[in-house]
Parts: structure tokens; C-alpha cells; sequence
């Protein structure tokens, strides 16, 4: 058992010593985002009811750093000034599945290829639902969309500049690059490295490729994806993980755009504002998208011969005393943002 947990733990260190420095540089990415993109461009891109407003808000979601469950109040304030139920719909889906935090997560766990291919495939699912819900989504107006203002996490304009000038952009920036989005994200990401780093282990030890390679994979991911909650940052390692040990890369892609675009709570949410005619849109156009993303992309794996290696993309890190130092940002970033987190939630402290 010991030699499990420490072998377990090591594995989760080297998935954070690899993953840190393209992280924090999303991180900073995103503070960028945070500081200088205005509420006010937002809508303006996403109004009206023409497929360019649905292609808009589907780009524009996918680099925010928002999850599934910040995400809403900023899209309740897009529809709320103007913005088409199908281009809600898009920037509900792309948002969560992808951000620039997570690409840069991806690239450095996962490697350029899937890095490319992930947001790619969440434009795709985004864009298909937003073209479905404007062509048979209802036509009433929802008036229940104001309620999804107030969300889990971040104020009531998802966390990004309001129109006009704004005294200190760059501590603005900086402070939701390394506290706000650490106090969100932070806890998911340290459960994802340290399960990812335990699943490496104990994978390890069974001969569970075939099985995780085999062509129903996908959707045996699917069914448990769509249930559950988990950031698109926190759902990388356990993708690499996973892939490992053998787990098809069209099956991990399923993870990685099922698993933050829907969960039980979000959904029940969703129907409330939208109704049940656009929560089916929305979860037909994840799974039908999904799959598809998913099985295609294990034909074109098996075809061009691509396999993945988890300990060759950790190598080429060059891990050293800078890919060191990063993983310790990272982690005690992570363990000031949780404890930022019990404050406020048992203690109502703000801090």
C-alpha cells in the first residue's frame, strides 16, 4: 500500500512538473482576458439571430477560462443584452470545454496534436448547437435566463472588464490569474493531477488495453461524462493518465468534451432557463458531436499510425530546475485558492 501511494504521488509530482510552466502561462493568458476584453465587445459580437452571431460567441468561448458552472451567469448576461438563444447555446458549450488554461494544460500533457485537435472539436459541437437551437429552439423569450446571473462563481459578468476605461487593467489581470482562477479551478486541478497520477499506477499493474482500446470505448466514456462534474483543466491528467495506460484517444477526447460541457446540476439549471426543447438541442448536439469527434479521431489515429506516450511527452519537457519551480507555483497557488475557498464557504469570509 505504501509503495502504492508513494509511487502514485510521484507520478502525480511528474504530470505537474510537465504540465506547470504551459499552465501558468495560460493562467496569464487568461488574466490578460480577464483585464482588457469588455462585456460590452461581447454582446455586441453575439447579437442577432444570423448564423455569425452563433460562430462568434462558439470563437469567442474558446478561450475564457469559465467552467461549467461559471459560465452561466456570464451567458445569462449575454442573452439578457441581446444575445440569440443559439449563440447562448454555443458559448454554454465552448466555454467550458475548452479556455486557454486548459489548451496550455493540453499541450504539455497531452502534446501539440490533441492540443489542437480539442478546441477544434469543441468549436465544431458548439457551432452544431447553436445552429440547432436557432433552427427549432423555441421562440419565447426567456425571462428566466435572468436568474442564472448569480452563479457559483465569479460576479455577474463572468469575471471579464466592463466597457471604458478601468483603473489598473494590470492588477486586475494579475490578481484573477493567480488568485481568483486558482480559487475556482484550484481544488479540480489538484484532484485531477493526484488521480491522474494514482490511475497511472494502478492501470500499471492490470492488462486493461484492450478493453481500453476497444471501438466502444467512446461511448462507455460518454455515459459516464455526461453525469458528472469536472473542469476542462481537471479532466487533462486524467485524459493523459488514462491514455497511458491505453485508453483510445478518441475515447479521451469524449472525456474531455462530455465531461466539462455537462454535468447533473448544470442541466437541471439549464432547463430551467431554457427549457426542456433546448437542454435536448444541447445535450443531442454534445453526444451526437462527441462521438463522432471521438470515433473519427480513432480512425485517423489508427491510419496515420499516431499512438501516444505519456512518459515521451513528459521527457521532452526537459523537466529542470524552471519546470520545477513552476509546479511549485502551481501547487501553492492551488492550496491558497482552496483555502480562500473553505473561508468563504464555511466562514463567509471574503479575503
Amino acid at each position: 500500500m505504501l509503495d502504492f501511494l508513494s509511487n502514485g504521488l510521484r507520478e502525480s509530482w511528474l504530470l505537474l512538473v510537465a504540465a506547470a510552466p504551459y499552465f501558468l502561462v495560460g493562467c496569464m493568458l487568461a488574466g490578460g482576458l480577464k483585464a482588457w476584453v469588455p462585456t460590452a465587445a461581447l454582446v455586441r459580437w453575439v447579437g442577432g439571430r444570423r448564423f455569425r452571431s452563433v460562430f462568434n460567441a462558439s470563437l469567442i468561448g474558446l478561450p475564457l477560462p469559465l467552467c461549467s458552472c461559471s459560465v452561466l451567469p456570464m451567458a445569462a448576461l449575454l442573452r439578457k443584452q441581446g444575445a440569440s438563444r443559439g449563440a447562448t447555446t454555443s458559448f454554454l458549450i465552448s466555454t467550458p470545454e475548452s479556455g486557454v488554461d486548459s489548451i496550455a494544460l493540453s499541450w504539455g500533457l497531452l502534446g501539440p496534436f490533441l492540443a489542437i485537435v480539442r478546441p477544434v472539436a469543441a468549436l465544431a459541437t458548439a457551432l452544431t448547437a447553436g445552429v440547432m437551437e436557432n433552427v427549432w429552439g423555441a421562440r419565447t423569450d426567456d425571462s428566466a435566463m435572468a436568474a442564472m446571473a448569480q452563479g457559483c462563481c465569479g460576479d455577474q459578468e463572468g469575471g471579464f472588464a466592463a466597457a471604458g476605461p478601468r483603473p489598473s487593467r494590470w492588477r486586475v489581470g494579475l490578481r484573477f490569474a493567480v488568485i481568483d482562477l486558482f480559487e475556482d479551478i484550484g481544488l479540480s486541478l489538484m484532484v485531477g493531477v493526484a488521480v491522474g497520477g494514482m490511475l497511472a499506477v494502478a492501470l500499471a499493474r492490470f492488462e486493461l488495453e484492450s478493453v481500453l482500446s476497444a471501438w466502444y470505448t467512446p461511448l462507455a466514456v460518454l455515459v459516464v461524462a455526461i453525469p458528472m462534474y469536472i473542469c476542462a483543466s481537471a479532466a487533462t491528467p486524467l485524459a493523459a493518465a488514462l491514455m497511458a495506460a491505453g485508453l483510445s484517444p478518441g475515447a479521451a477526447l469524449v472525456l474531455l468534451l462530455a465531461g466539462p460541457a455537462t454535468n447533473t446540476a448544470s442541466i437541471l439549471v439549464l432547463a430551467k432557463a431554457l427549457g426542456v426543447r433546448s437542454v435536448v438541442i444541447y445535450l443531442l448536439a454534445v453526444i451526437v458531436c462527441s462521438l463522432l469527434a471521438g470515433f473519427g479521431l480513432n480512425l485517423f489515429c489508427r491510419a496515420i499510425g499516431w499512438e501516444f506516450d505519456l512518459a515521451a511527452v513528459i521527457q521532452t519537457q526537459q523537466a529542470g530546475v524552471f519546470s520545477t519551480l513552476a509546479a511549485v507555483v502551481v501547487l501553492l497557488l492551488s492550496l491558497h485558492g482552496i483555502w480562500r475557498q473553505i473561508l468563504t464557504r464555511l466562514y463567509r469570509v471574503t479575503v
